[in-house]
């Protein structure tokens, strides 16, 4: 403080030339440079985080005035409409009976990556990780091929109408032409994971301290997969070829079994 306090005071002592002369030769010299520069940086950084506190301010204060506007809207068109829960309707029952059964099979894959973590991490340090890198890939084909084809069959299959006869015939027509659609794409993708899976993941994982062992490790998860990969991917359109029949409990039991085993 001393040393401080009698600077400052020689400081103020000098004529306003002498000072300017100073403050020049000072911001001439290599640490004055560098910390004229680190304040410049840091007065750049601190407008941009106000710029975007602000941003951000305006984008929640928009959203917040469109949800209001939307709200006053369905009220205006909405007059004299008292909304209420009831399951007094037969189709709002069927909701709440279907819903448990449909969510937990949709989710089974989702769910079997979750047991397969959590057996996973008895086993040594790494396998984890592994398992988590394994079913990145593993669950791609499923995504892309078995999502998108059942969902597609679903509504048409819904449609189905006649007898008992007829709408079977339908669906297992329906159901034959999807699932051959679906070996098309999925026992190439079973293939390459078998065949170019330790390529895949390198190119997709490989780098930093993923190393060559442990790309060998994931090809080998991989390959383990595979076996299942179709029947998996196939289940997915049974399941949508029983939600048609308004029946969701029969696709509940089989996602069961399947996490058991």
């Amino acid at each position: 403080m001393l040393v401080g306090g009698s600077g400052a005071e020689l400081f103020r002592g000098l004529d306003p030339d002498q000072q300017r002369l100073w403050w020049q030769k000072a911001s001439a010299s290599p640490v004055g440079k560098l910390a004229l520069n680190a304040a410049v940086e840091a007065a750049r950084r601190s407008g941009e985080l106000e710029r975007r506190r602000h941003a951000e301010r305006h984008r929640r204060l928009s959203a917040s005035l469109v949800v209001a506007l939307c709200a006053l809207i369905v009220v205006a068109l909405a007059h004299g409409v008292r909304p209420r829960l009831t399951t007094a309707g037969q189709s709002v029952r069927n909701v709440f009976r279907n819903f448990v059964p449909a969510f937990v099979g949709r989710g089974v894959v989702q769910l079997s990556a979750y047991v397969d973590a959590w057996l996973a991490s008895y086993l040594g340090n790494g396998t984890v990780s592994s398992f988590t890198y394994a079913q990145a890939i593993y669950v791609l084909p499923i995504s892309l091929f078995g999502m998108a084809i059942s969902a597609a069959e679903l509504p048409a299959m819904s449609r189905a109408v006649g007898t008992s006869a007829e709408i079977g015939a339908y669906l297992r027509g329906r159901l034959s032409d999807g699932l051959d659609r679906i070996a098309y794409f999925i026992v190439p993708s079973v293939v390459a994971l078998f065949a170019l899976g330790d390529l895949i993941v390198h190119l997709l994982f490989q780098s930093g301290r993923f190393q060559l062992g442990n790309t060998i490790w994931v090809w080998q998860i991989l390959i383990g997969s595979t076996l299942g990969l179709l029947a998996s991917t196939m289940g997915r359109l049974y399941s949508s070829t029983f939600y048609a029949m308004r029946d969701t409990k029969t696709p509940l039991r089989y996602a069961i079994v399947r996490v058991v085993l």
